[in-house]
């Protein structure tokens, strides 16, 4: 053999080398075969122009490559993919055998058969293609390759603008039709489930009128949505023919659902009230950028829609399981239930968002991980709400015994109270400095509350007033009360010491009232015993309960509440609602309680209208300009604005020197608090 014959050598050897090679990457049919992940099996080569043509892949052996697994995963790749794979048939029995993806969002799909008179039988299938069109009937895309004697290398072209992520298998028909019938019912248990939920949070809201059951059946709702055309089935089922929001629908369902999780765990946790800076996180950085992307999807193009939904899914879970966190932290039941079921959530849409960047394998896992996360936080804030009524209805219970009983002790008190003011009144209103001086004992001799530094200041217009405030300290409970009965003098001081008496005996049996319980039943004890005295007669009052980290829960139509923010270092007015006291017999129905937060540094100020409807000294009672020479609300914010980084003396003093320019002819009350530490 001469030099000149050895390349024609090497080209003998090297092709008799490949089909021995190919040869043991075969994927061999005969009749025991049931099913196979033939991944590992199969060859592919990336089109970065995605215009290669099947005879230019078929020509071309440079540049393919083996898969290292089972599935592929490409994330959001924007070229399209070719891949290869060799079937030998050996069946007796011919019935050929169907080629999966397990992907239902891919796009284009094309399967190259060749056929023993040449050329190539194409099958076409995706998303961008009416449902019904497809050669079988199922959520994935199933192709079934008709048997033929001898080896054949099928070819398939895969182009998306989703993620680029499967796992190729292979059935005989009697496996396929056991998969597909051992599959669907699972799929309906688990929708079957969710819808159960849905109806029965449904039927509660109708039943209680409260709004978390309402968002959590929206909730669930717009899961169920998400998982129907994640999985398609939502193409199969509901919408087969509409192929543009087939292809659009998946990011704006994403970023739904992630809206109205959001929504229901604001009301679940009722962070308006009870966390209010976590309430604005929550609201501004995931409820409201959710809703606004689940709209800009439908505008954006496919890519950037799920990319974008993708990120959002996972920003917004993070937020969601911190506010329960941070509820859990905080010993409130409904963030305990959210911690256990976003925990799994979480991992879920973890696991599946990873697998859609490619940096997760496509498996049994991450497949299902999100089907799995959302049946454990069903049942679990199920379990939740349930116990919410539970614990409700026991509170309820708890609370009519204590309310009957605390009832039945106020009205003996008030009753007793009254006999006896009746019995000395005659002699009280002829002895007022011993009236002034029994209004001066009631009065709080060292008020304190941890944590705050106070100033407070009383002086009646006549000997006796009918301005009132409080400092109450009971069994950890701290409260702040300010109060104006209409009117002053005698009558006036009589009600505001059955006021004080009434509240102080409430608290001191129930020191975990509301605020507006407390009122409710104040109102209920003193109102009767105010028509006793033939006096038209009511009285402003607000109730603040005061709480950790800074927090007041408060209750009461009386003046505005003046707060100045050390941070920015200006005032800030709350106005208060609710009923007066005395008007009616029970206003239960028209108080509520509402939260304000104080910061270190931060200073309160709460008042009667004595500071701010006192008069110029000169000015005539009868001008019709006297508001101009009132001393009037603007100029008392003024004060707190400028004096609020001192002390609570020196920001009391410095009211009183101001004042001492204009003529009081109310009682003049006020209790200055700031937040030390």
């Amino acid at each position: 053999m001469n030099l000149r014959q050895l390349p024609v050598v090497a080209l003998l050897i090297l092709a008799l080398a490949v089909p021995l090679a190919a040869d043991s990457e075969r994927i061999v049919i005969d009749d025991s075969f049931e099913s196979m992940e033939i991944g590992d099996r199969v060859d592919f080569v990336e089109d970065a122009s995605q215009k290669l043509t099947i005879d230019d892949i078929a020509v071309d052996s440079a540049g393919w490559k083996r898969s290292a697994g089972t599935s592929f995963n490409f994330g959001f790749a924007t070229p399209a993919y070719w891949f290869r794979f060799t079937l030998e048939n050996r069946q007796v029995n011919e019935k050929g055998v169907y080629l999966e993806i397990s992907y239902p969002m891919l796009d284009f799909i094309e399967l190259y058969i060749p056929q023993q008179s040449g050329g190539y039988l194409v099958k076409k299938s995706g998303d961008h293609y009416p449902f019904y069109d497809r050669e079988i009937v199922d959520r994935n895309f199933i192709f079934y390759i008709p048997p033929g004697a001898g080896t054949l290398t099928c070819y398939l072209r895969i182009q998306s603008s989703s993620s680029v992520n499967f796992k190729p298998i292979l059935w005989s028909q009697r496996s396929y039709l056991r998969r597909v019938n051992t599959e669907f019912p699972l799929f309906w248990i688990y929708y079957g489930l969710m819808m159960v939920m849905v109806l029965y949070n449904l039927f509660l809201f109708l039943s209680i009128r409260e709004l978390r059951y309402i968002y959590y059946s929206m909730f669930i709702t717009a899961f169920i949505l998400f998982q129907l055309t994640l999985n398609g089935l939502a193409f199969q089922y509901l919408w087969p023919n509409l192929i543009w929001w087939a292809n659009n629908s998946l990011p704006f369902l994403m970023c739904f659902t992630c809206f109205s999780a959001g929504v229901f765990v604001r009301s679940y946790l009722d962070s308006k009230r009870t966390f209010p800076r976590l309430d604005r996180v929550l609201f501004y950085f995931s409820i409201v950028p959710c809703f606004v992307w689940a709209v800009a999807s439908l505008v954006f193009s496919y890519r950037i829609s799920i990319l974008g939904a993708t990120f959002m899914a996972l920003y917004s879970a993070i937020i969601m399981y911190g506010s329960g966190v941070v509820g859990f932290y905080y010993k409130s039941r409904a963030g305990r239930y959210i911690v256990i079921g976003f925990t799994m959530l979480v991992i879920g849409v973890a696991f599946f968002v990873l697998k859609t960047f490619g940096l997760l394998p496509t498996n049994l896992l991450t497949q299902w991980s999100i089907q799995i996360g959302s049946s454990l936080i069903v049942v679990l804030l199920s379990l939740g709400l349930a116990d919410e009524i539970n614990v409700m209805k026991k509170e309820l219970e708890v609370l009519n015994v204590n309310l009957t009983d605390m009832n039945n002790n106020l009205e003996q008190k008030v009753w007793e109270r009254t006999r006896e003011l009746e019995q000395a009144r005659d002699q009280i209103w002829g002895e007022m400095q011993l009236a002034k001086k029994i209004q001066t004992i009631l009065l709080p001799l060292n008020p304190r509350i941890p944590g705050y530094e106070i100033s407070a200041y009383m002086s009646p217009a006549d000997d006796v007033g009918g301005d009132y405030y409080d400092i109450i300290n009971v069994e950890g409970s701290d409260w702040v009360v300010i109060g104006d009965v209409s009117g002053h003098g005698v009558p006036a001081g009589i009600i505001m010491m059955m006021v004080q008496t009434a509240i102080h005996t409430a608290i001191v049996q129930n020191p975990g009232l509301h605020p507006s319980q407390l009122l409710a039943v104040i109102n209920r004890s003193i109102t009767e015993n105010i028509k006793q005295l033939s006096e038209d007669k009511y009285m402003t009052i607000t109730v603040f309960a005061a709480h950790r980290e800074g927090r007041f829960h408060f209750s009461g139509l009386h003046q505005d509440v003046m707060i100045y923010r050390a941070e920015r270092s200006d005032t800030e007015v709350i106005s208060t609602n609710g009923m007066w006291l005395g008007i009616m017999d029970d206003i239960s129905g028209y108080v509520c309680d509402e939260t304000l937060s104080m910061d270190v540094g931060d200073c309160m100020l709460v008042y009667t209208d004595g500071i701010t409807e006192a008069r110029m000294k000169g000015a005539v009672r009868d001008d019709p300009n006297i508001a101009e020479f009132m001393f009037g609300d603007k100029r008392l914010k003024d004060i707190l604005t400028r004096l609020g980084s001192r002390s609570t003396e020196e920001i009391k003093n410095g009211i009183l020197d101001d004042l001492a320019e204009y003529l009081c002819n109310d009682d003049v009350t006020m209790v200055v608090l700031k937040r030390v530490e």
